[in-house]
């Protein structure tokens, strides 16, 4: 068994993230009546917005320890792929393949100094900065005073008061945070042993996409448009392919850190769940969505199918792995 999962490697990994978040939406479907089900994420809105917040860890657990434990299973949605990694390779490499996973939590690795790392963190944490002040602007010219204040409000009112709650905000995505190691942490590397990295990221970024899936179920079975249905799936689908190229290009910057993942990940879903929700109202679309498709075009072009590759030992998760290993 160990010798046929260390062979298979990631079709094992992807297998028991889909397995973990179907086992979830199983469980929540038998034991819930989807009237009830609809109520606990109604009455979670309604808590996000009397406590003038986003959605993030902090939040999905106040509520879970408030008003519905059933909340913690969202939070285990979002785990599943790390805990599917960290499975995978303490089946298949034991503890020095586990510590060869976790290692890769450093800032840095082989051939990335830390200059050129805090360079790298220092123009992340600069763009989404930007990124949310941009948001900002758009709602202070073309919005109200009361969308202007919603959005402020999770951080206090203030963006100078706000702007330390803003940086910590990086790491309360439950996307970024719980799901990285398993996304960019164990299988980009896994996928670049066999691809180049242009091509793995575009077999993880659908990988990614398709994960998600079960989450969609409800609204299929609830009688929603397929059409409506398909075509945001398409959106989500390039939206997925986007961010993995960005993440990538960085995660190789880097020297292969999931940093690079946790951060880029977070950022978006920070920006897009606090102050770019009245942006969408606005606008009438998700702003981020075209912005980073095209920021993802440039780097290819710029960049080629290295997608800025250093050829460093820690190019691999497991270098004793199987090249054949497919997802």
């Amino acid at each position: 068994m160990r010798k046929w999962i260390k062979a298979h490697a990631l079709s094992t990994y992807y297998g028991l993230a889909l397995f973990f978040v179907l086992l979830i939406m199983a469980f929540v479907g038998a034991t819930t009546p989807a009237a009830d089900l609809a109520e606990l994420w109604s009455g979670y809105w309604r808590f996000i917005d009397e406590n003038q917040h986003y959605t993030n860890i902090y939040t999905l657990a106040l509520y879970a320890l408030k008003v519905s434990p059933l909340m913690w299973l969202t939070l285990l949605f979002a785990f599943a792929p790390s805990l599917a990694a960290v499975i995978t390779t303490f089946i298949s490499d034991g503890g020095a393949g586990f510590r060869q996973l976790m290692s890769r939590f450093k800032p840095w690795l082989d051939g990335v100094s830390a200059t050129q790392g805090l360079k790298v963190y220092g123009c992340i944490f600069g763009f989404f900065l930007a990124w949310a002040a941009c948001h900002l602007w758009i709602i202070a010219t073309w919005g109200t005073p009361e969308q202007y204040s919603t959005s402020l409000a999770p951080f206090y009112g203030s963006i100078i008061i706000g702007l330390p709650l803003f940086f910590v905000g990086f790491f309360l995505d439950e996307g970024g945070t719980l799901e990285e190691l398993g996304w960019r942490g164990f299988a980009l590397p896994v996928l670049m042993q066999q691809f180049s990295p242009l091509k793995a990221t575009l077999v993880l970024g659908t990988l990614w996409w398709f994960w998600h899936m079960p989450r969609e179920l409800p609204q299929l079975l609830s009688g929603r448009e397929l059409d409506i249905l398909l075509l945001n799936q398409l959106k989500f689908w390039l939206y997925c392919v986007a961010i993995s190229i960005l993440i990538t290009y960085v995660f190789n910057r880097t020297g292969g850190s999931v940093w690079a993942g946790i951060l880029i990940h977070g950022g978006l879903n920070l920006v897009n769940k606090s102050v770019g929700l009245n942006v969408v109202d606005i606008l009438g679309f998700r702003l981020s969505e075209p912005f980073i498709l095209l920021m993802a075009i440039v780097l290819v072009i710029g960049t080629g199918s290295e997608l800025g590759r250093r050829r460093t030992k820690h190019s691999s998760v497991n270098q004793g792995r199987s090249q054949n290993d497919t997802a």
